[in-house]
């Protein structure tokens, strides 16, 4: 892209979206992208951080989608529009087309007509087939990095740090896989997950006596199986609270982890916690550079039996219960689209997915975010799913107190 080009396209994207917040929106709702991915904003001008957008962008080659959608959320900017004319007129010519200015379902070319209200939380109906499922035992948690905020640093605070540290060049120092991939090329393979392995070992236990702490509702439903893309060891350590002996596992899904001699897990333990992204105790299982993934992914594909029986019977049959993730997760998109899919009969449960709604949007662009989740989520038709909009804490309470309601009214009958 040209200097003048460059300059006028800055300009006008600052003057139509000049704060942090409206970037945000931006990237989210017609992109598919989380600015904390793309670069940091700690210390630094917008100017700076639209300048990152545009050539991160630009260098997956969807600068076009970036002013297109610009261009659909300030219709009535005058700078953008003038810059839209002079340097993407094909823009400005789809632009003006009938039905341009509808809203456009997150995600998809389809054009909707209008758009429904967000739901904030599950129906009754919903609330009670999940209560049944986890009375039956047919209900498997998915557990997500959410469940350990506030105790564990978060993905981007950890790419962020990593990245300060050891010089990342590119301009998405937030994005702990791609973090990740330098430091492993650059430093040597095993180091970012060595890093995790420290900090998680020096790392303080969640409140289980808690009764909003995501891992003491958990294990007080007293699940056979619970599975998790976390490192950490609180699940085990939850379940032991309530005096439930627990097994610890996960893929071999590398040639280091199939040489090793794994003992299978313990056939005493009442319930069994699969980590399908490995364990900080065995550096090499943990799943999180780009390599790693892609490495996961094959095996998965190549080796039927990679996951165990009982898993592959979850995800095909159980009540899926994710909670945890955010709705950009690296890590839940993996889950979705390539773990569950590679169960071949379709899962004839409800599934539900808790989700942290994004902040600051208008219900129709709530709306939007809802709609991309729900097709994302239904896409492969393996499992259909319920999303209820809220953090883990406020999803614990909730299905706790609904829990203990249903177990008080079956004592008392």
């Amino acid at each position: 892209m040209a200097g003048e080009q460059l300059q006028a396209l800055q300009d006008a994207l600052l003057q139509a979206f000049p704060n942090e917040d409206a970037l945000r929106e931006l990237l989210l709702f017609k992109m598919d992208l989380k600015l904390a991915l793309i670069t940091s904003t700690s210390g630094r001008s917008l100017a700076a951080a639209m300048l990152d957008v545009i050539a991160y962008v630009d260098s997956y080659g969807r600068l076009a989608q970036l002013v297109a959608g610009a261009r659909q959320l300030r219709p009535q900017n005058r700078e953008l529009d003038e810059v839209v004319r002079r340097y993407w007129p094909s823009i400005t010519s789809t632009a003006d087309a009938p039905d341009a200015g509808r809203p456009m379902a997150v995600g998809t070319g389809v054009v909707a007509a209008r758009v429904r209200p967000a739901e904030t939380a599950l129906s009754e109906n919903e609330w009670q087939h999940l209560i049944r499922f986890i009375r039956e035992k047919k209900c498997t948690p998915v557990i997500g990095p959410g469940v350990c905020r506030g105790v564990l640093a978060d993905s981007v605070e950890l790419a962020t740090e990593w990245a300060d540290r050891w010089q990342y060049p590119f301009p998405d120092p937030a994005d702990l896989t791609r973090v990740s991939q330098f430091l492993a090329l650059t430093e040597y393979r095993l180091l970012p997950h060595e890093q995790i392995h420290q900090r998680y070992s020096a790392a303080r236990d969640p409140d289980f006596a808690s009764p909003d702490e995501p891992h003491a509702l958990l294990a007080d439903l007293d699940l056979p199986l619970y599975l998790t893309t976390n490192y950490d060891d609180f699940m085990v350590k939850a379940l032991a609270s309530r005096r439930i002996k627990a097994a610890r596992a996960f893929p071999s899904w590398n040639q280091t982890l199939r040489e090793q001699e794994v003992a299978p897990p313990d056939a005493s333990a009442s319930a069994l916690v699969y980590h399908l992204y490995g364990h900080h105790e065995i550096p090499e299982s943990m799943v999180l550079t780009e390599d790693d993934h892609f490495d996961l992914l094959a095996g998965v594909v190549a080796d039927p039996k990679l996951l165990p029986p009982a898993v592959k019977r979850a995800l095909g049959g159980s009540s899926l219960l994710f909670i945890g993730f955010g709705v950009l997760d690296w890590g839940f998109r993996v889950l979705v689209r390539t773990l569950i899919a590679s169960v071949t009969a379709p899962n004839k449960r409800l599934g539900v997915a808790v989700q942290l709604p994004p902040e600051n949007l208008s219900e129709a662009q709530r709306a939007q975010v809802e709609r991309y989740l729900q097709g994302f989520l239904n896409y492969s038709g393996h499992v259909q799913f319920r999303v209820f909009w809220g953090d883990t804490r406020e999803f614990a309470r909730t299905l706790r107190a609904r829990w203990e309601s249903q177990r008080g009214h079956a004592a008392a009958s």
